[in-house]
């Protein structure tokens, strides 16, 4: 790994280790790690070399009411040329958005290197270095989004790659309850497109619903159910009558008899006591996120103690019903 040391953007610490990253490269891919996605990486590689392209971005829709919360790209419909860029607009521009997946030329790291010259000398103005909230000293700081994106638009330089929403899916992960969403948008994937992944795991028809992934080093008892979209890891175990729906139990997991996990993320080696409830209701936070239960590694849910709505940090142990709570 790189690791920065001061706070870059995004854009940054590509042109401090240009010369780490390319090593010769033909090509470099940049994912965002915040979001999920199929990742049709080899068709957005063949549509950079087919298109001659410094910069390639995958691009998808959606709603247009939502599309001010991304980075919004207008294309050339005939050449899918990037012909304007603008992040988070206030008013609508294009419900085309930037989903943070690219494919770079070597050509493009020069391009990064003069954009942060240029950007460096502008951030110099403090009402510009205020309005886009860059800390204090921030040297190296480049925006690809602002200092690069948007100033190549419309100069044959970036083209759009869009997503086929028919085979291939993307999705942000910003929030908890996302994480289960993403989980979810995996397994169908893979339902409907590789199958092989269910091949290799826990084949169990007789106690799984929809879009479940078992771990065959799991052991479950024949009386629980479980589904839809749950994943099971290894060496899981899960005894009489219980029920999981819409979670991710990770390995090393206990879940006792007749134990109820809904809408919930459980960490490695913890234990969930018999007629126990791990549940998240999914209802908006005043936040406006919805609300789903985690518990960190190591933590012991005591026998009929119900957990709704919590964030568990790890090795706690619990004895008593807890709602709506962070438990330090």
């Amino acid at each position: 790994y790189i690791e920065e040391t001061e706070p870059m953007g995004t854009g940054g610490a590509l042109v401090i280790h240009k010369d780490r990253i390319l090593d010769h490269a033909d090509c470099v891919l940049i994912l965002h790690a915040d979001v999920c996605s199929s990742f049709p990486l080899l068709d957005l590689l063949r549509f950079h070399v087919e298109h001659n392209a410094d910069c390639t971005i995958m691009t998808t829709t959606v709603d247009p009411n939502s599309s001010h919360n991304f980075g919004c790209l207008v294309p050339d419909n005939q050449t899918n040329e990037l012909i304007h860029y603008t992040e988070r607009p206030l008013t609508y521009v294009n419900n085309y958005i930037n989903c943070g997946i690219y494919a770079f030329s070597p050509n493009m790291f020069a391009r990064l290197v003069t954009a942060k010259n240029e950007s460096r000398n502008a951030h110099v103005n403090a009402d510009i270095h205020n309005r886009l909230n860059l800390p204090k000293g921030t040297k190296d700081y480049l925006s690809l989004e602002r200092d690069v994106f948007r100033v190549l638009a419309g100069k044959k330089a970036i083209y759009l790659f869009k997503l086929n929403p028919a085979k291939d899916f993307w999705d942000q992960i910003k929030t908890p309850a996302s994480a289960l969403l993403c989980s979810q948008k995996y397994l169908q994937h893979y339902r409907l497109h590789d199958l092989s992944i269910y091949n290799r795991g826990n084949k169990r028809a007789d106690i799984t619903e929809k879009n479940v992934l078992i771990d065959p080093r799991a052991e479950i008892d024949p009386t629980a159910k479980i589904g839809p979209n749950c994943i099971i890891g290894e060496g899981v175990r899960i005894g009489p009558g219980v029920r999981i729906s819409n979670s991710i139990i990770l390995d090393g997991v206990s879940i006792d008899a007749s134990a109820c996990v809904l809408n919930s993320i459980i960490g490695w080696n913890s234990i969930i006591g018999s007629w126990s409830r791990v549940e998240g209701t999914l209802e908006k936070s005043p936040e406006g996120t919805e609300r789903i239960s985690i518990l960190g590694v190591g933590v012991t849910v005591y026998p009929e103690v119900m957990i709704r709505n919590c964030s568990v940090l790890p090795y706690n142990k619990i004895h008593e019903n807890v709602i709506n709570d962070t438990i330090l």
